[in-house]
């Protein structure tokens, strides 16, 4: 009697999710404070190319408009999976693929969505350190996925799983153990904790011994498996699965795989005349857009772990090692003491990220917070010496000039008397670098190189063939040299002046009958150019230019 019950409300429950369905055009995700920098969040690619029942531009567009708003950048894909394709790919996301016989053919049998060559291929790729999101719904989604979800361990049930039904949805839930402890559901902050997340319908699972579970099937819990989607009758088979999952989490060689059975929870969808909604838009999923991007933050973070390094045990050293790195390379630690070789790209202290270049050439952008303390103390000396990039952090350069002056005479050859007819004025020149701390971060150790550009007129003598007198020509010079500065504290301005340099300027003070060319001569200071430059821990350094006038760099730099 009670299958009949049950029977009868699954009948109801299918008729709505069998209805025509669509992303919500109302939902607008805001986020009080994105992870990562506008657009320079991991690359999430959404696959397209397998006759998804969902993709970017339609049933998961609000999906992929979450994402976004979270400084994620989105991608669809189009093409058959290759590790060409892939390594470009910060995350892949499969979300309901099909075989093409069961495109609108929601019927047994349901064979593989992609071929042994792409599976090979994500495999191979998540092992090396890429990030698979992959989702299968009820049969004939989850059929059509489970060849690729077994090369990760997964074994996909082709049915519809049922038991934990509430307003609309199932719920999963800390109070009834329903929805497990793990990173993802804790998340890194308090505002981050999910305390219930809400699917609808879907598939169980089972998982390999390493998995983690997240979304755990109770008891009663039950999977119908019929020959058609929502076709059941008192037929229809019935496989208990309580203690299966619906989403799980593993570390897969150097990459991480998150498996879900379920897809309208990770999206905003309506369906029928009434518009009933499924997914994050429903009522009791309020927390289910958090549950997404907490998800993704974990995906986000895998790097390319080296194995052959020993776990550190308690606080990690210096490394030894360093000298045998790459320039700018440095060899991190997380809080397991799991260690990678990667290179700082970018670190956004508002956000708390960072973006790392690995050895293999792919980028990822995660949280500072997963690494060890001496490793957060290296990246806090690299967001140090970024400030040196930063408009808080002002140049300027003021010429300071003494003059002097000496006169030159010339003896009446019949009198002998002494007459001026010629003034050089010195212009003895130091140009003074102003530099303004106004980012709230002490400086130290700031190296400045400069090189002053100047010309000065000269009388050429006479080149062999020459007729006439000789002219003056201006000549380019250069007063270049460095100095270091030790600090200059927040809210602080240090001054560095440059070597001094003359120039000469030189006037006839009386007519002369037969002046030669050449006896007046001009000089002036054409532009200067100055390197700024903080070391780095790891050999490297940060390097602000700063040129007065700009067309001064095609002079070139002449230290």
């Amino acid at each position: 009697m009670r299958f009949f019950v049950l029977f009868s409300s699954i009948i109801g429950f299918s008729a709505c999710v069998c209805a025509q369905q669509m992303g919500d055009p109302d939902f607008k995700p805001r986020l009080a404070a994105p992870t990562y920098t506008e657009g320079k969040g991991p690359f999430v690619v959404i696959d397209g190319a397998h006759f998804n029942f969902h993709k970017a531009e339609e049933r998961y567009k609000p999906f992929a408009e979450l994402l976004r708003a979270d400084g994620c950048r989105i991608g669809s894909n189009a093409e058959a999976f290759s590790r060409g394709m892939l390594d470009f790919v910060d995350i892949l996301v499969v979300a309901n693929a099909l075989h093409p016989s069961n495109d609108r053919n929601w019927k047994l049998p349901t064979p593989s969505a992609f071929s042994a060559v792409e599976i090979v291929a994500v495999n191979e790729w998540v092992k090396a350190g890429g990030s698979l999101m992959l989702i299968a719904d009820h049969m004939p989604f989850a059929g059509a996925a489970r060849d690729l979800a077994e090369t990760f361990g997964f074994q996909f049930n082709n049915g519809f799983a049922f038991g934990l039904e509430k307003s609309g949805g199932m719920q999963f839930d800390r109070e009834t153990a329903t929805l497990q402890d793990h990173e993802i559901t804790n998340g890194s902050q308090p505002a981050e904790r999910i305390d219930h997340v809400m699917t609808f319908t879907g598939q169980a699972f089972s998982a390999p011994p390493a998995a983690a579970p997240l979304l755990v099937f109770g008891e009663g819990c039950y999977s119908l498996m019929p020959q058609k989607a929502w076709k059941f009758d008192e037929t229809t088979p019935q496989v208990p699965v309580e203690g299966w999952l619906q989403g799980a989490a593993l570390e897969y060689g150097k990459g991480r795989v998150c498996v879900f059975g379920e897809a309208a929870g990770f999206t905003a969808q309506v369906s029928g005349g009434q518009a009933r909604k499924t997914g994050m838009n429903a009522d009791g999923a309020e927390q289910n857009a958090q549950f997404v991007l907490n998800v993704l933050h974990w995906l986000s973070a895998p790097l390319a772990y080296d194995s052959t390094i020993p776990v550190a045990q308690g606080k990690p050293e210096a490394d030894d090692s360093a000298e045998t790195l790459p320039k700018g390379y440095h060899q991190f630690h997380d809080q397991e003491g799991r260690a990678v070789v990667a290179k700082v790209l970018e670190c956004d202290p508002r956000y708390g990220t960072v973006k790392l270049r690995l050895e293999n050439g792919r980028s990822k952008q995660v949280k500072v917070s997963i690494f060890s303390g001496v490793d957060r103390e290296y990246l806090k000396q690299w967001i140090d010496a970024q400030e040196l990039l930063s408009k808080r952090f002002a140049i300027a350069v003021e010429p300071k000039v003494t003059e002097r002056e000496e006169n030159q005479y010339a003896t009446n050859r019949a009198s002998g008397e002494k007459r001026l007819f010629r003034i050089s004025t010195f212009q003895d020149t130091v140009q003074q670098i102003s530099l303004a701390n106004q980012t709230g971060t002490p400086l130290e150790n700031i190296q400045v190189e400069w090189c002053v550009y100047y010309q000065q007129e000269k009388r050429m003598p006479r080149r062999p063939g020459d007729s006439g007198p000789s002219e003056n020509e201006w000549q380019d010079r250069c007063e270049k040299g460095r100095s270091w500065v030790a600090l200059i504290d927040s809210a602080a301005t240090k001054v560095v002046g440059t070597g001094q340099y003359a120039i000469v300027n030189t006037k006839l003070v009386r007519e002369m009958s037969n002046p030669l060319p050449g006896m007046e001569q001009e000089g002036r200071t054409v532009g200067i150019w100055i390197k700024l430059s903080i070391a780095l821990p790891d050999g490297d350094e940060v390097v602000r230019q700063y040129c007065e006038p700009e067309s001064i760099r095609k002079l070139g730099w002449k230290l």
